[in-house]
């Protein structure tokens, strides 16, 4: 994901010096904020933008749907997709 689903700011950060690409398998570091919550899962359960603060799932398998919604009834509150 590139982009936050609902406010679209880029999710694109500053570049990773090149002698450190091949370490992260990536040209630019990434803004999102990943959430792990390890009683749930071993592992980031969802992305918090940085700009709007809402929380998305980290993609859109079933696996990665179902800890979303783990994760909303986990914390007891709404969390927009």
């Amino acid at each position: 994901m590139d982009a936050c689903p609902h406010c679209k700011s880029s999710w694109i950060g500053e570049p990773i010096p090149e002698e450190d690409q091949k370490l992260f398998n990536a040209t630019h570091f990434k803004r999102m904020i990943g959430i792990e919550v390890r009683t749930l899962y071993d592992g980031v359960a969802v992305y918090q933008c940085p700009d709007c603060g809402k929380y998305s799932p980290v993609g859109d398998s079933k696996l990665e749907k179902s800890l979303f919604k783990a994760l909303k009834e986990y914390m007891d509150e709404e969390i927009s997709e």
